[in-house]
């Protein structure tokens, strides 16, 4: 059995992880989740990660812990009535497009014109054949 300073510990634990993901939900609203920085959503992640591993470890040593409405992502639903038929539509939650993290093309190929200019030659003529360019 948990002596009474570990369900101390994991419940400022809880407390503590839930403050910072109310800090990172804040931020990702203001930023908005489609230019929202990688580390903000890993962090919003790991945040309720722990949460639930904490929540799960008290709960287990007999603890009373109230689920707070952001421990978890929302997920979206819908009912709708045709004709007589209820259908229920649960949507998982969807990951924020995260485009800022394409890497820029590529402008400096100094010293390899040559090569450059193989490979196009070949993609040339591949094309021309009807069939697919690869490099020997």
């Amino acid at each position: 059995m948990p002596s009474r300073d570990d369900l101390k510990h994991q419940q400022t634990l809880l407390t503590t992880y839930r403050r910072t993901l109310a800090i990172q939900l804040n931020q990702r609203a203001a930023l908005g989740s489609a230019h929202a920085p990688p580390g903000l959503i890993h962090g919003i992640d790991e945040a309720r990660t722990n949460i639930a591993r904490i929540k799960g470890l008290l709960r287990s040593w007999g603890a009373d812990v109230s689920d707070q409405p952001d421990d978890e992502e929302a997920i979206s639903t819908s009912v709708m009535t045709i004709g007589g038929t209820t259908t229920l539509s649960i949507q998982p939650p969807v990951a924020p497009r995260l485009l800022h993290q394409l890497r820029g093309p590529v402008v400096d190929f100094v010293g390899r014109k040559a090569q450059i200019d193989e490979l196009v030659a070949g993609i040339r003529q591949r094309a021309g054949q009807g069939g697919a360019a690869a490099r020997r």
